[in-house]
């Protein structure tokens, strides 16, 4: 039996969509390569890798960490490797700097640009890193076509070693199990006829809860028995209560922390809200279109590759929960536009988003690098 290719995938985190995205890769791919994984154990893909049987190593990837880079160049020189993934900017920092003396080729994975958190003078060095790392890098990957063209724009990619390789999703998999609606919402603290919008994502500056919150009390002035659900974790949550308390709108908000059964909920909701400052290509937007669920969500880089605006959902500026809180209250008052965009949006993500056609052009960049001298 022939030696399969060894691939070391290196994430940043071990929860969200970068981490899901490895996952897919992996499971859809360990028949035909011999794949190990460098992940933080800091979420629920660190036991789900281990759970493939393939080999983990715990690389926290924190901020200026001499041990994450030790961690990556044992693995390197102790496990064969022929290639490299990095997904995300800190994976792609270790990843990249430990294999500046090695020979073996690199794929880097943006999954979003970060630097819009940072200062000027933090992100003018975050930068300069990236272009300098870019030297070492054999194929860019952008999951999105915005995404590709804010990193042409900052220089951090070179044009003829990238491409754009969506994300994808199994969106057969969200018609294999049937959910009780009512149940499920009465187990969150609705009523079975409640209209519920969701937010599912991380609570950090990117995804803007901050700005749904806004626009909460502007839609109950139309809508008064509209409700709210947040799901996911994270440092800003707490002030993102808050902020729904002194709104004086807590009673119809609910708040779940970190969910693994997000198809399940998907199901349980009427509409999803996703007003991020920034995206790579947000993969619950996916879900929810599988789902046929409408969207609103802001007009950036990322979200605009997924949504079509008055087709399957609806885009808004960012940072404007008036205009937030505007498409909401349209689509809370007209049943059959919701179903008519979710209907569209389930279209949308079988025809362009799917699993297998994001596995079989990964699996043709790794084995073009591997192929060659």
């Amino acid at each position: 039996m022939p030696r399969r290719p060894k691939i070391l995938e290196a994430v940043s985190e071990g929860v969200g969509g970068g981490a899901k995205h490895v996952y897919d890769l992996v499971s859809q791919l360990q028949d035909e390569f011999s794949f190990s994984v460098a992940c933080p154990d800091n979420g629920p893909y660190f036991g789900k890798f281990r759970g493939l049987g393939v080999p983990v190593f715990d690389v926290p990837f924190s901020a200026l960490s001499p041990r994450s880079f030790c961690q990556l160049r044992g693995v390197l020189k102790g496990d064969g490797i022929d290639l490299v993934h990095v997904h995300g900017r800190k994976a792609g920092f270790y990843g990249r700097l430990a294999c500046l003396f090695a020979d073996i080729s690199v794929v880097y994975s943006f999954h979003g640009l970060h630097y819009q958190k940072h200062g000027v003078l933090l992100r003018t060095l975050s930068v300069a890193v990236e272009r300098a790392l870019g030297k070492r890098t054999d194929r860019f990957i952008n999951v999105s076509q915005s995404e590709r063209q804010d990193c042409l724009a900052l220089g951090v990619l070179d044009a003829e070693r990238s491409l754009v390789v969506c994300n994808g999703i199994d969106w057969q998999a969200f018609d294999a199990f049937s959910v009780d609606v009512p149940q499920l919402k009465a187990d969150l603290g609705f009523g079975p006829d409640d209209v519920v919008v969701a937010q599912i994502a991380k609570f950090d500056v990117q995804k803007a809860q901050d700005d749904l919150a806004a626009a909460i009390p502007l839609v109950l002035e139309q809508c008064p028995g509209a409700k709210f659900l947040f799901v996911g974790d994270g440092a800003l949550r707490p002030e993102i209560e808050a902020q729904v308390t002194r709104l004086g709108v807590g009673r119809h908000v609910v708040f779940t922390g970190y969910r693994g059964d997000v198809a399940m909920l998907l199901k349980a909701v009427d509409i999803v809200a996703l007003p991020s400052r920034w995206e790579g290509l947000p993969l619950v937007l996916l879900e929810a279109m599988a789902c046929r669920k409408p969207i609103v969500a802001s007009r950036v880089t990322g979200n605009i590759d997924v949504v079509v605006d008055g087709v399957t959902g609806f885009l808004v500026p960012s940072g404007a929960p008036q205009a937030l809180a505007d498409k909401i209250v349209l689509l809370l008052q007209d049943a059959p536009l919701c179903d008519e965009l979710g209907r569209r949006g389930r279209e949308r993500v079988e025809q362009e988003f799917s699993l297998e056609r994001m596995v079989a052009h990964m699996r043709s960049v790794y084995q073009d690098l591997l192929d060659r001298p």
